[in-house]
């Protein structure tokens, strides 16, 4: 069984088995949710110093035009984070798929959630960036570094035994491996969101819930070129 959430610009299918006990009820077109919210592992300055803000830049300008146009989809996504369920958000380019995750990150960090931001590398610097942002330890006791299947034995360990929320830009992109690695922790029932621009129909896309994106109005799309919202280095990645 199915259940469905559609709006003009987005349509998010969420298998029943996604949908938390504390989701009162899915409807089309609006979202009626009760949540509970995952358990914490950091406080929220913590989680608020991870949060990167563009320089020159508050939250009111740039989430004026952002509100009107995706508030909606922010809200889908980050309740199916809540409900620990994965995401994948899709899109082509002026779609507004990288200032709707920017605004997930900004969101749930400043309520207090740990979250993971990476962009495609190779799988071994992804899964020790993961990490660090993490707070996994890279090394074994014996001081020498981890191997890829060390690093996900590590991180597996961690998501069992923690909530934290995995976001990784341009998934359609990352190596197989990776992908395939993505798609275990999906079935442990890791929360991530994973953006895509043209997805295979293969690996951690097969069966994984989605929002697609129409492309924003000309005006909406060269504002937010002009007003990127990406977490900086300091968020989304620990160099």
């Amino acid at each position: 069984m199915v259940i469905a959430v559609a709006s003009a610009a987005a349509t998010l299918i969420l298998p029943i088995s996604t949908v938390a006990t504390g989701v009162s009820v899915y409807l089309i077109g609006q979202v009626f949710t009760s949540l509970e919210r995952p358990k914490r592992i950091r406080s929220e300055g913590q989680a608020a110093s991870r949060l990167g803000r563009t320089s020159g830049t508050t939250p009111s300008s740039i989430t004026s035009n952002f509100q009107y146009y995706r508030e909606m989809e922010l809200q889908r996504v980050v309740a199916a984070l809540k409900a620990n369920s994965p995401i994948l958000v899709t899109g082509d380019r002026g779609s507004g798929k990288y200032t709707l995750r920017t605004a997930v990150v900004e969101q749930l960090s400043e309520e207090g959630f740990t979250i993971a931001f990476v962009e495609p590398t190779t799988p071994k610097q992804m899964l020790v960036e993961i990490a660090e942002q993490l707070n996994v330890d890279t090394h074994n006791s014996e001081g020498k570094a981890l191997t890829v299947e060390g690093l996900k034995k590590a991180l597996a360990t961690f998501f069992e035994n923690n909530t934290a929320f995995l976001v990784v830009d341009d998934a359609h992109t990352c190596e197989p491996k990776f992908r395939i690695w993505l798609k275990s922790l999906k079935r442990q029932g890791v929360p991530m969101l994973l953006l895509a621009t043209n997805p295979p129909k293969s690996d951690v896309f097969i069966n994984l819930p989605r929002i697609e994106l129409a492309v924003l109005p000309e005006r909406i799309s060269q504002t937010s070129r002009s007003n990127p919202r990406k977490p900086n280095a300091s968020v989304a990645r620990l160099r």
